[in-house]
């Protein structure tokens, strides 16, 4: 090797040390920039707060959605709530960007809100279906009930489709007969929830038993969790009847309206006409375990 060459071969290699070691400060530099990013985010997420017309909207979009005719996701709707709540929520300017981030306040918000949705509307079914009381309902009744206190648009008619998803809600409740269904005192939001206005505080009498917050959330899980698979498992099985899924419906219906109910919904519109038959069975066993007479 000549010495011209040793030295071209020399300087290249100084060049190449030179370009490494730059670019290992460039790394340490982008290192150190990501590092101050997540502290401003971490920072804007913890200052964030989220206003009370945010909280309102979750929970009355997520009380709709909780009574609609088709749905079948119940525990993790919020999924579906993410990106209409956060797009009015930009638009409202209720919160910025950085409340949607994993973690967010934004995000937080949303599972809470949608979690007391579900809860409310798990005890008004619950209720609903006791024999006798103040919050006792028939089926068409607790339909007219349930679009006034939980739908955005009281006006909205009560169809064909919504009874049936009543009538369905109704069956799977008469189905879960343990005290532990009741994880909330039996007296408690019979004001609120028989008031026309969904938004009021709910009230409890003194009587009312104190209940464990993560033993109600437990129980609100597990009756979404169960509704979902009792759709689930009816629809298939409702596929080999002749009938079908429909069918199954109908028969709901009718198993609590009765033929003369039945075709008064459709002479009067879904007006309220009589009490409902005679309490099944499983509703007689859950009024039993509950200790009414």
């Amino acid at each position: 090797m000549d010495r011209g060459d040793a030295m071209s071969r020399l300087m290249l290699f100084a060049s190449n040390l030179q370009v490494a070691q730059q670019l290992s400060e460039v790394q340490t530099s982008l290192a150190g920039l990501s590092g101050n990013v997540e502290v401003v985010v971490s920072s804007a997420k913890r200052t964030i707060v989220i206003p009370k017309d945010m909280e309102k909207h979750i929970l009355a979009v997520s009380r709709e959605m909780c009574i609609e005719s088709a749905r079948t996701v119940f525990k993790d709707m919020h999924i579906e709530l993410l990106p209409k709540i956060k797009a009015r929520a930009l638009e409202e300017k209720w919160a910025p960007e950085t409340a949607f981030l994993p973690k967010g306040k934004g995000i937080s918000a949303i599972k809470v809100q949608a979690n007391g949705a579900r809860e409310t509307v798990r005890r008004f079914i619950l209720l609903s279906i006791l024999p006798s009381g103040p919050t006792s309902k028939n089926l068409n009744q607790f339909a007219v009930s349930m679009i006034q206190k939980f739908h955005t648009d009281i006006q909205t008619p009560v169809t064909e489709q919504f009874l049936q998803r009543m009538a369905a809600m109704r069956d799977y409740a008469r189905g879960k007969t343990g005290q532990e269904q009741f994880a909330f005192p039996l007296e408690d939001d019979i004001e609120s929830l028989d008031s026309p206005d969904p938004s009021q505080t709910p009230t409890s009498t003194p009587s009312a038993p104190k209940v464990d917050p993560k033993q109600a959330e437990k129980a609100n899980d597990a009756f979404w969790v169960g509704f979902e698979k009792y759709l689930k498992e009816r629809r298939a099985t409702a596929k080999n009847t002749p009938g079908g899924w429909a069918g199954f419906l109908r028969d709901l219906v009718a198993a609590e309206t009765g033929a003369e109910e039945d075709q008064a919904l459709h002479s009067f519109g879904f007006q309220p006409v009589n009490r409902d038959l005679e309490a099944s069975a499983s509703t007689s066993r859950l009024v039993s375990t509950l200790g009414f007479h």
